[in-house]
């Protein structure tokens, strides 16, 4: 196995890995109440992880996309 082959498959398995995590973590919130006093902590939470998300995912569409000088 080729180098870069080591290095996409480590990427992909990555991806997948926080793919799984955050579907794991929307099963346990639609199986689970969340008390009132921690609700504002948790929407702040769930705030920056989406926030963070959507950053990471413009930024990786921003530099996989042509360009239209291409």
């Amino acid at each position: 196995m080729t180098e870069k082959a080591k290095n996409d498959l480590r990427h992909y398995s990555g991806a997948a890995g926080i793919f799984i995590l955050i579907i794991f973590l929307l099963l346990f919130l639609s199986f689970n109440e969340i008390p009132p006093v921690n609700k504002d902590i948790f929407v702040t939470v769930t705030g920056m992880v989406v926030g963070s998300l959507s950053v990471v995912i413009y930024t990786c569409l921003l530099y996989t996309s042509p360009s239209p000088r291409d």
